[in-house]
């Protein structure tokens, strides 16, 4: 899910930055379409501020773990370090990359019959909904089925 690209890139060290890179450039090709529920669209938007001020704290300690090495470091090296740990602003970058996407993602909204569907998943504790009462991710879980349902299998062989 692409609800949080920036604090999951931030807490995993950026280890998937040039992967959320080659997606967005897929999406604005055309080459991938990003389709999502309108409950992800509402949670994104709901948790935004807080996870944003998550990945600007990791990234501050990420700066400081950079400084705390580099001053160890003789010159050149000492400032070079600290000069890339004070231009360091990942967090911007996939800021941008995460608007970008949204930018370009279909937003499937709530219909009855969706809502019924994952509601009848969460009384019969169909997954995702075997462990408790999980209705925005059956609900999540049926729009994609909904929209898998709806697409030519031919339109996408590999």
């Amino acid at each position: 899910m692409l609800i949080y690209i920036i604090s999951l890139a931030v807490r995993d060290s950026f280890a998937e930055f040039e992967q959320y890179k080659q997606l967005l450039t897929w999406i604005e090709s055309g080459h991938v379409n990003s389709v999502t529920s309108s409950i992800v669209w509402d949670e994104f938007a709901q948790h935004f501020a807080e996870n944003k001020t998550l990945a600007e704290n990791d990234q501050n300690k990420l700066k400081s773990v950079l400084k705390s090495y580099a001053s160890c470091l003789a010159e050149p090296a000492k400032t070079n370090i600290n000069s890339v740990a004070d231009m360091m602003d990942l967090v911007t970058i996939l800021e941008d990359i995460e608007k970008r996407i949204w930018q370009n993602t279909y937003v499937i909204n709530e219909n009855a019959a969706l809502r019924n569907h994952a509601h009848f998943r969460v009384l019969h504790k169909m997954s995702p909904s075997k462990k408790k009462d999980q209705y925005k991710d059956s609900f999540i879980w049926v729009t994609f089925l909904q929209m898998a349902s709806t697409l030519s299998t031919t339109q996408y062989e590999v």
